[in-house]
Formats: C-alpha cells, structure tokens, sequence
C-alpha cells in the first residue's frame, strides 16, 4: 500500500522528480473520503459520517490479534491480546517498502507528460503485519471505528480507490470486533490533531485549550512534534494547509477527540474513540 503524507519536486534530473513522506498508515481524510465514496455511490447520505483515526488491525493464525496506533514519523505503538497493558513499538525499516517509479499523466488526457517521472514507495503490509504480531497472520487491514446513523451492510464488501492513487480496496464492514485489544493504561492521541496553536504544554483550538505531554515509554520520552497538513481534497482541490500536533501524546483530559476536522477521523485519542459509546 502507498500511503504518501506529502511530497518534493525536483527540477535538477529529467524535468521533474517527485519523492515524498510516506508513514504507516494513511491520512484520516483518506479513509474518510473512501467511505463517503461507498456510501455515495451506494445512494445513501454522507452527512452522519463519523470515523476515529486508522489503526492497523492484525489477527494471526494462533488466534492472537493486535490493534497499533500512529507514531510519527514512520512507526506503529501495537498492543496485543495476550499483553493488553504493554505498547510495542514498531519501526517501519526500508526493507518493508517496495520502491517504484511512475510517469506523471496528465489529467485531462489521461497520457504521460514527456521528461516527467517520480519515485514513491509501497509499504508490503504483509511483511509489518507479520513483524506485529510474530507469527503467521489469519487478516490483517487498516481499521476504523464508524459512526453512522444509517445501514452500512450496502458498502460490505465495496472495492474502492483509497486515496489518490488509485490504489483499489476492499470495504469489510465488522460490526462488533469483541476481541479488540485495545490500550487503556493512557490516553493516547493515535492520529494527527488539527489545531491553530501551541504553547508549552497547551494546543488550542475553537477557543479552547487542552493540555498535553510527552508519552513516554519504557523510559524514552517520545517527543510533541507539530507540521502541516491538509484534511484532504475537496473535487480535486487540495483543503488549506493547517497546524497539526501529530501522534502519539498523552492527552490528560477524558476526551475521545481532540482538534477540529474530528468527524475526518482526525485528533482522535485512543480507548474513547475505539470503544463502544
């Protein structure tokens, strides 16, 4: 899979070379936009949609099953069922990235543009599901929460594109996952909040602050780190830029989100936004 959060263009070698910043899992609004295709598509309303922020879900042959949160940059904290108060972290190594190179096409024409090419990189999901949970995996797949007000059987088993692309995926729709390992020892914000400022230990948002701080763990103290993103692309248009504090925090408060741009999945803060309500 190629989950691309950003990119750089260079003039200096064949026209334009084009590399980027590639993590894990995929951007919320990547996600959120692949459902409201389905449902789209489907004929049925997009305006209840809800998503928490992506995890990656692992179930191994031996019945073991795992859920890993976000780490940026380029890592995966997982908790398993056999040590549901331990995080594991996870660091994605080169090796588990297919490389590849690809000729920019026009939009209109569909044709390639002459001296145009970019590299970019497929992460072989297969491989990090196997490092997870150490041993043969049964299914593994990025995982969501949904919250929704109508039916969502009519979207099962729906074959989208996920993100721009083209890359097809299959929608499984779960209902209950009663084997859910999930980490309840900290409250951890496990996707990118969308926030407008920083200060110390405050981010602020919608007139609001909320205190945050370094999760540490075994000893090591993961560093609050913050940069730009987008929540996604609106009829080809790219959203407005925005400051986002980016995962894994340890957020203080009893909240399940935080941030704007929530219902895109963004901000969410892990057990609240994986739990039942």
């Amino acid at each position: 899979m190629i989950f691309r959060w950003g990119g750089s263009t260079s003039m200096l070698i064949s026209e334009s070379v084009s590399g980027g910043l590639y993590e894990p899992l995929p951007l919320p609004s990547t996600v959120y936009g692949l459902l409201k295709y389905a449902l789209s598509v489907n004929e049925l309303s997009v305006d209840s949609l809800k998503i928490s922020g992506p995890t990656f879900y692992v179930k191994g042959e031996s019945k073991k099953t795992a859920l890993c949160y976000h780490a940026y940059p380029s890592k995966l904290l997982c908790v398993s069922s056999d040590e549901p108060s331990k995080l594991t972290k996870i660091e994605i190594s080169e090796g588990e990235y297919i490389k590849l190179v690809g000729i920019h096409l026009d939009r209109r024409s569909k044709q390639a543009k002459e001296g145009y090419i970019y590299t970019y990189k497929a992460l072989d999901m297969e491989l990090v599901a196997r490092e997870v949970i150490n041993g043969s995996v049964e299914e593994s797949g990025i995982l969501v929460k949904v919250n929704y007000d109508g039916n969502l059987s009519k979207i099962d088993k729906f074959v989208g594109p996920l993100g721009g692309e083209g890359r097809l995926v299959k929608i499984k729709v779960l209902g209950e996952v009663k084997e859910l390992p999930v980490y309840k020892e900290k409250k951890i914000l496990h996707s990118p909040a969308i926030i407008e400022k920083y200060e110390d230990d405050k981010v602020c948002f919608k007139d609001q602050c909320m205190k945050v701080k370094n999760l540490v763990l075994n000893g090591d103290k993961l560093k609050l780190t913050y940069r730009l993103l987008s929540t996604g692309f609106n009829v080809n248009r790219r959203e407005p830029m925005h400051l986002a504090l980016m995962p894994p925090v340890e957020i203080e408060n009893n909240v399940s989100s935080i941030g704007m741009f929530t219902e895109k999945g963004f901000g969410s803060v892990s057990p609240g936004s994986l739990l039942d309500d």
